[in-house]
């Protein structure tokens, strides 16, 4: 997706714009795509989500959370259910996308969260950021279905946290930079 609010498809040899989602008022700030690959969810500077349908080419709906913060980052759950979305304000809202409602609100333990991902069976939601005491970069891990900190994992002082997790079976990989040098940290 562009700043602009068109969604560009690509196959292999070809480009094919498929439309325009956003008022031209608003800027886009991230996106991602639903597992099926057919929807596409994108997020803007207003704090508004919106899903658009890959399949009728048309905007199917939004999720509107009410603080008007840009969204910094969304990702679904490996099933589609589920879409967590990170805001400039900080706040972290899961979102229940067969409701289109808020699904839970979480706190998150860092000054400056920036990155999330769930794992493949859906059962946990890793979070990334800074810590605002010293900041030291840290993954919060919430079990998905209770809501709750499972753990927080700390990396050595000295990284900063840039966007990037990455669940594997037991480990999670974040990215980081210490100075200007890029970094990946893993926690088993």
């Amino acid at each position: 997706a562009t700043a602009d609010g068109s969604v560009v498809v690509g196959r292999t040899g070809t480009v094919v714009v498929v439309g325009r989602f956003f008022e031209s008022s608003k800027t886009y700030a991230t996106g991602a795509l639903h597992p099926d690959g057919l929807i596409y969810l994108a997020g803007d500077t207003s704090g508004q989500l919106s899903i658009w349908d890959f399949k009728s080419q048309s905007l199917a709906g939004s999720l509107d959370y009410d603080n008007e913060a840009a969204v910094k980052c969304v990702e679904f759950s490996n099933n589609g259910y589920h879409v967590g979305a990170i805001y400039e304000d900080n706040s972290v809202v899961v979102w229940d996308l067969r409701k289109q409602s808020i699904l839970k609100k979480l706190t998150v333990e860092m000054s400056e969260a920036c990155s999330l991902q769930f794992d493949a069976s859906g059962k946990y939601l890793a979070i990334s950021g800074s810590r605002s005491s010293d900041g030291r970069m840290v993954v919060q891990v919430v079990t998905v279905k209770q809501w709750e900190d499972t753990v927080t994992l700390e990396a050595s002082k000295g990284l900063q946290v840039k966007a990037g997790l990455l669940f594997g079976k037991s480990w999670i990989a974040a990215s980081a930079f210490k100075k200007t040098a890029p970094q990946v940290v893993f926690f088993g």
